[in-house]
């Protein structure tokens, strides 16, 4: 019988790639079952062995706050320098759901407060130990949950819960194969929410409304998590490159909360946080208001990218955007964003707003005197005026953003979009002069904005501009995030897992009709 070591090389690893995708990616830790053998066993073969499966086993790692106490022993010096993702998922406490809920008790409130405090202060004591020599940088991910957030009768239908073993087969393969079965993460809502229309069930139209807002505010959050008053400051830590949140979970952290991470992470590049707006208006403009200091003022200077997401339903959201509207957040992004490289904001600005200096009111002399993006190479932003304006403030939004483009010298591409289950607009400008333009409801752009671009691409030394004009079929709409899969920019605007599970593969099905045709219900509510 031959000698694993006398097979070619090419065979070997084929051998050894086949024991790793039959067995677990991660370590098992006290927090998750072992749904599959680990490879720990094989990793104990000899030195080649150990190599080739601890590259893999500690490659990503996903934990809860009763890990972190062991994660140093674990995750030694040597199987640092090996750990590219790091997911941490908070495990909150359980709490009461009444459905006659109008608010949530401040002993809860500070009872989750300080588990979430808790759980950030450990691990941040244990990652301000890690040397980052020799280290690439790794990206710490942060999740959090309560079993008390998701409506009891559809537990068996948790998407944050299902999403584990997913994300896990994702952070280890690369694929989003496995989430085109399972469908958007509040699906289940649209499907609960079907059942408190008027006719169905027993309860009258005040106990349904009633019902469904305290539903909502235990998935989103009574109150955005923040640290306790005694929380302690945190220490510095070097081997964080990439900070993520993504919209897979639905409760909400307060900016304050994640300027204290970010400003202790010295060597964050890469700021990207989705979320799910807060279920009441004025929650959410408060929200927006303290993000001023937290991606604005205070942003790290290391970081070189910022994505912020910030998505909403018809059925969790009763408000409109402009109820929840923050004009001076475009204008402290606009001004303390100068250093990035890579900027997407969506849903919580308007594009409109981040261009005013540029817009046609303004003197050429004016535009001139203000300062560059000297190292900006990616942009996209949304508007709202591609969804309720006239082809004369879509001309005018796209003119402004010429006029900006001026003074991004090293732009690769900018994007300007949005959409909803009746309209879609999504421009797009490259560096090698491409300009793309897609909609539903305006054909083709008019000259004054071809020349405006044919001037960006004069004043930026790069080639002359070649337009398309390709339409997007209304059927294919049924959301702003189906727009997303027209973006160039996709994967800046939304992360992988995310942007599979918001576009979905199907165009259309019962439950996205059902989110579409309740939005439209509450647009005519607020007319």
């Amino acid at each position: 019988m031959p000698h694993f070591y006398s097979l070619p090389a090419e065979i070997q690893n084929m051998i050894l790639g086949f024991v790793a995708n039959t067995t677990s990616p991660t370590p098992h830790t006290t927090s998750s079952p072992p749904y599959l053998p680990s490879l720990a066993p094989y990793a104990c073969v000899d030195k080649f062995w150990n190599s080739f499966f601890e590259s893999r086993t500690f490659k990503n790692l996903t934990i809860t706050q009763a890990d972190i106490p062991s994660l140093s022993h674990i995750v030694g010096r040597r199987r640092r320098t090996l750990l590219e993702h790091l997911w941490l998922r908070i495990a909150l406490p359980n709490y009461g759901t009444s459905p006659c809920k109008r608010d949530e008790k401040p002993k809860v409130i500070w009872r989750l407060d300080a588990v979430f405090t808790r759980s950030i202060s450990d691990l941040w004591d244990v990652l301000s130990e890690w040397d980052s020599t020799g280290h690439k940088g790794m990206t710490l991910e942060l999740g959090v949950f309560s079993p008390s957030d998701w409506a009891s009768f559809m537990s068996h239908v948790c998407s944050v819960q299902q999403d584990v073993e997913l994300y896990k087969h994702y952070l280890a393969s690369g694929s989003t194969e496995q989430y085109e079965a399972v469908g958007d993460v509040h699906w289940p809502y649209i499907a609960m929410h079907r059942t408190f229309n008027p006719g169905q069930g027993l309860l009258t139209t005040a106990e349904r409304k009633q019902h469904w807002f305290a539903t909502t505010n235990n998935l989103l959050g009574w109150k955005p998590l923040e640290f306790t008053d005694n929380a302690a400051e945190l220490p510095p830590v070097s081997v964080v490159t990439k900070f993520l949140i993504r919209r897979q979970q639905f409760r909400e952290i307060y900016p304050t909360a994640l300027n204290k991470m970010l400003e202790s992470l010295l060597s964050v590049q890469d700021i990207h946080v989705e979320r799910w707006r807060c279920a009441e208006s004025h929650d959410e403009k408060a929200w927006c208001k303290e993000a001023q200091r937290t991606f604005g003022l205070l942003l790290p200077p290391s970081v070189k990218s910022l994505s912020l997401y910030g998505d909403t339903s018809s059925i969790l959201q009763k408000w409109v955007a402009k109820q929840a509207t923050v004009v001076s957040l475009a204008k402290t992004l606009r001004q303390y964003t100068k250093n990035l490289e890579c900027l997407s904001i969506s849903h919580l600005i308007d594009a409109k707003e981040f261009l005013h200096p540029f817009w046609p009111a303004n003197s050429e002399e004016a535009i001139r005197l203000l300062p560059d993006w000297k190292n900006l190479k990616r942009l996209s932003l949304t508007s709202d005026i591609f969804n309720t304006g006239k082809e004369k403030d879509v001309n005018n939004l796209l003119c402004a953003a010429a006029r900006a483009a001026r003074k991004m010298p090293s732009l690769e591409i900018l994007e300007l979009w949005n959409g909803n289950d009746e309209r879609a607009s999504v421009f797009r400008y490259r560096a090698n002069g491409e300009m793309t333009w897609r909609g539903t409801h305006i054909p083709a752009l008019n000259d004054e904005v071809i020349r405006a671009w044919e001037a960006v691409s004069v004043n930026n030394t790069r080639p002359c501009i070649r337009e398309s004009f390709k339409p997007i079929n209304t059927d294919d709409i049924t959301s702003t995030r189906r727009v997303i899969d027209y973006l160039a920019s996709k994967d800046q605007v939304l992360h992988p897992v995310s942007a599979s599970r918001a576009i979905g593969k199907r165009k259309r099905n019962d439950l996205a009709d059902y989110e579409r045709k309740a939005k439209k219900r509450a647009r005519s509510d607020t007319n």
